[in-house]
C-alpha cells in the first residue's frame, strides 16, 4: 500500500522529491544508467545491483548500496527505510558526487587551464 507505481512520466523531477529511495535491480543490459544520476541529484538514496549502476564510479556504502542478491536488496530497503540517518548520508555523498559532473563544476576545473 505504500508503494506507488507511477508509470511513464514526462518530467521525472516532478515525482522524485516524493521518493524515499530508488531501487535499480537490473541483471542484464548495457550502457550507463543515467537515471541514477537523476536520483542522486534529487537526493534520493539508491540501492542497485552492480549491473544496474555499471559505468558510474561510486562505492558500495558511500554513495549507494550496491547489492546483487535479491534477499539482501530487500534487507537494504528495510534498513534504509528505517535508518533515515544512513539514508541521508548516502544521498548527501551521492549529491556531492553528481555535483562534480555538472557543467558549472567542470568549467570551474577547466577554466584555469584555459587562462
Amino acid at each position: 500500500e505504500k508503494i506507488h507505481f507511477v508509470g511513464s512520466i514526462d518530467d521525472l523531477s516532478t515525482v522524485l522529491p516524493a521518493a524515499d529511495l530508488a531501487v535499480v535491480p537490473l541483471q542484464d543490459g548495457g550502457g550507463t544508467r543515467m537515471k541514477i544520476l537523476d536520483y542522486f541529484a534529487a537526493g534520493v538514496p539508491v540501492i542497485s545491483t552492480a549491473k544496474g549502476i555499471e559505468g558510474i564510479p561510486v562505492k558500495h556504502g558511500e554513495e549507494a548500496l550496491i547489492i546483487n542478491d535479491f534477499d539482501d536488496i530487500c534487507d537494504g530497503i528495510e534498513n534504509l527505510l528505517s535508518d533515515k540517518e544512513a539514508a541521508g548520508k548516502l544521498s548527501e555523498a551521492a549529491a556531492r558526487f553528481v555535483d562534480s559532473l555538472s557543467w558549472d563544476s567542470i568549467v570551474r576545473r577547466y577554466l584555469p587551464l584555459l587562462q
